[in-house]
């Protein structure tokens, strides 16, 4: 379905995603799905907005260029997460990917996009790439 990921791990080319959601069953589909797409690899995962914080604003955090991440978090709303990356990390994209109907908040936070996860695997991989490129 998609090109298989090629490039070599080192190579700055490859465009690092964090993924931040609660739904463990998800956030594996989508490591195999970007593991399959060329120039893009899962940096980390998250479950939780502290531990997405957390791998993105500690000390020792993660280098990524996209943060694929869902609105309704254990711990409160993506939202609020977003706002913070667009404040202290602005180059860093964002694409909220949730069942949240509502992407209002989300959008006025910050978001470079805002997907329904029922939304077709191919259409999903294609904004991401959009985002990214």
């Amino acid at each position: 379905m998609w090109p298989r990921f090629s490039a070599d791990e080192g190579d700055e080319m490859v465009k690092r995603v964090l993924l931040v959601d609660d739904h463990a069953i998800f956030t594996q589909a989508m490591r195999l799905v970007i593991g399959k797409v060329e120039g893009m690899k899962v940096a980390g995962t998250a479950g939780t907005l502290a531990e997405g914080h957390r791998m993105l604003f500690a000390d020792d955090a993660q280098d990524v260029d996209l943060v694929v991440m869902d609105l309704m978090l254990p711990d409160g709303n993506g939202a609020d997460l977003i706002s913070e990356i667009k404040s202290n990390r602005p180059g860093l994209k964002v694409v909220v990917l949730s069942a949240e109907a509502d992407f209002d908040r989300a959008l006025e936070a910050g978001a470079d996009d805002a997907i329904n996860k029922s939304t077709p695997l191919p259409e999903i991989v294609a904004v991401l790439q959009r985002i990214v490129a």
